[in-house]
């Protein structure tokens, strides 16, 4: 369950911004779209705690995440969320493999198959020992969503997950991130301008 109230935020001397409430059950996705500036970025860096609003509410199953202090809020967005950016960025001189276990911080009992298992569902199992510098554009915005998804998040968040794929790989991009919620059951949010995401969601909020 994701909900938020009055939510509001400003920028010292920069924009502000008032986002509609929103009240999304269990089990459900969304698409949160807009033109550029509009503060989809924003509005997710504030549904995944690296910003602080000005005033309003953000609760995520149950939890209002503005009651936490700044280390609770980092061992919750470890365990209960999922981030997925526009330009994933790997940490050099790791494998993609190596990158994604780095981010596991659940108890797994054969974290290496468990691993492979996912890389193998996303398409890019015979990448697992590649440096993310050799992979093609597809593959890392795969490899990103693995690194995502690799602590089971309750809640998981795409921004901009398709501005500079085609539409074959938006549309893989996509279904890949919709089944991986399902199969974790998870909640997707998806922020974009992309207007072929649409068709893949039922619940939509237009800023």
């Amino acid at each position: 369950m994701i909900k938020l109230e009055n939510l509001t935020f400003k920028y010292n001397d920069g924009p502000s911004f008032n986002f509609p409430d929103i009240d999304l059950p269990d089990q459900e996705n969304l698409l949160i779209t807009g033109n550029s500036g509009v503060g989809k970025s924003t509005l997710l860096h504030l549904l995944s705690g690296i910003r602080r609003p000005s005033s309003g509410q953000i609760i995520i199953n149950k939890t209002n995440i503005e009651n936490l202090n700044a280390a609770q809020l980092d061992k919750y967005r470890g365990t209960n969320m999922g981030l997925i950016f526009q330009q994933p960025h790997f940490v050099s001189g790791l494998s993609s493999y190596e990158n994604v276990r780095l981010a596991l911080n659940i108890s797994i009992k054969d974290s290496e198959q468990y691993i492979y298992q996912i890389f193998e569902r996303l398409g890019i199992e015979k990448r697992m020992n590649y440096s993310p510098s050799k992979m093609s554009l597809g593959e890392k915005q795969r490899l990103g969503i693995a690194r995502a998804i690799v602590n089971k998040p309750k809640v998981l968040y795409a921004d901009e997950p398709t501005s500079s794929l085609d539409d074959s790989n938006t549309e893989i991009v996509i279904e890949l991130l919709l089944e991986e919620a399902r199969i974790n059951n998870s909640q997707l949010v998806c922020i974009t301008h992309d207007h072929r995401v649409k068709k893949y969601f039922e619940n939509e909020v237009n800023l």
